[in-house]
Formats: C-alpha cells, sequence, structure tokens
C-alpha cells in the first residue's frame, strides 16, 4: 500500500525572488521583525545553491506531487541553518500567532476578508465546472484521499473503484484551484484590490520553505503540482 502524505503548497523560489527579497531585506529599517527574516532566509538561500537531490526517498502524495525528502548530505549543509521548531513556532507557523504576523498587520485586517471572499468564488467556480452534478464530491475525495490508508480495506471493491475513477478529476481540480490562487488571476473573477504586503509575503515564504526543510523534504512548491 503506498503511503500518502499531506502538505500544503507555496510558489516556487527563483533568481529573482531571491534578489528581491535580499534588496527588500537590506531597505528595512532595524525592526525585531528584519532579523527574524534575516535569521530564516540563509537556509532557503543555501538549499537553493545546492544540486538537484540524487537517491532520496519519494513518496507519494493523494493529489498530484511526489513528496521528495532531503538528499542526506544536503540535510548535514542544512541543519545548522535551519530553525528549531520552537523558533519556528515562535516566528509564526504552525498557524500560531508569532513575530511575522505584526508585519503589515493593517493591511492583512484589510485584505483578508476580500481574499477569503475571493479564493471562495475561485474554489466554487472551479469545483462546479470539473464536478457540475455535485461540486460537494471534490472535497469528498480530498477527504478520502487524505485518509485513504484507514478506510481502504474496509470498502467494497465498487466503492474503491469509484474512487479510482474521480481521483485524476480531483487532482486537476486541485491543481486548478491551487495554480489560479498561486497566480492571483482568474480571468472571470476579478481579484479585489489589496493593499500592498510585500515584505510579510517574503517572510512568510522564507519561514515557509524553512518548515519545508525541518520537515525533511524537498518543498512542495506549486511548480510540482
Amino acid at each position: 500500500m503506498p503511503r500518502y502524505l499531506g502538505g500544503s503548497f507555496a510558489p516556487p523560489l527563483t533568481d529573482e525572488t531571491l534578489e528581491s527579497y535580499r534588496r527588500l531585506l537590506f531597505e528595512l529599517p532595524a525592526s525585531p521583525e528584519k532579523d527574524g527574516i534575516a535569521y530564516v532566509a540563509p537556509s532557503s538561500e543555501t538549499w537553493w545553491e545546492l544540486p538537484e537531490p540524487q537517491g532520496t526517498l519519494r513518496l507519494e502524495h493523494p493529489f498530484g506531487p511526489i513528496v521528495v525528502t532531503l538528499q542526506e548530505d544536503h540535510k548535514v549543509i542544512l541543519d545548522k541553518l535551519i530553525p528549531w521548531e520552537h523558533e519556528l513556532r515562535s516566528l509564526g507557523c504552525f498557524r500560531q500567532p508569532g513575530l511575522f504576523h505584526r508585519i503589515e498587520a493593517d493591511a492583512v485586517d484589510y485584505n483578508s476578508p476580500k481574499l477569503q471572499d475571493w479564493t471562495r468564488r475561485v474554489y466554487e467556480h472551479v469545483t462546479a465546472l470539473y464536478f457540475p452534478s455535485d461540486p460537494q464530491t471534490y472535497a469528498r475525495i480530498w477527504e478520502a484521499a487524505r485518509t485513504k490508508d484507514s478506510w481502504w480495506s474496509f470498502v467494497s471493491e465498487a466503492e474503491r473503484q469509484r474512487y479510482l475513477e474521480l481521483l485524476p478529476t480531483a487532482q486537476r481540480c486541485c491543481r486548478e484551484i491551487t495554480e489560479t490562487c498561486s497566480r492571483k488571476y482568474h480571468p472571470d473573477i476579478p481579484r479585489p484590490d489589496l493593499k500592498p504586503t510585500a515584505v510579510r509575503d517574503m517572510a512568510f515564504h522564507l519561514l515557509w520553505h524553512s518548515r519545508e526543510f525541518d520537515l525533511g523534504r524537498e518543498p512542495l512548491t506549486t511548480d510540482k503540482l
């Protein structure tokens, strides 16, 4: 039975993104938040310069990508640069309020309800396209994929077959939702005007990569969907 892992997705790093982060970080005034960003950045910078991993363990993710564990010698290089779990938590991982949540908080308070509404409309639009007779099927398939190991042996062959038939459609649906939200654009659903949050976006993007390294895997970025 294949092993399935959950996960979240963020945009990939690029040379241009990292260079823009260096400039933005350099221009920030001194603050605890700047120190926190400078603390998490080296793991991403160093990982970006490493060669492509070879011979690592690859685990199937239920909605498309392959989870690739960090190469052993890469782990050694990154280990001293990855914040401890309690440090990740204090910065804002695990959905816990942390230092980075203070960055551009007023803009977030303004943007959040608008973004949530836009994301909900994208989700409803895309799931209705893939499952026109019952859009809720997408959520049920995702939950089934997430818990597959616990129920697979206890249901009928017909139920397993129906799941396997619907899974590819749900995977395509997931990719379209994720890619649309990552692009921040949908031709039929205009995105609202938002206040800029460049510093916060940088902070959490780098923090997210640090968390992926702490999990011992190559980051599950949207380009891998």
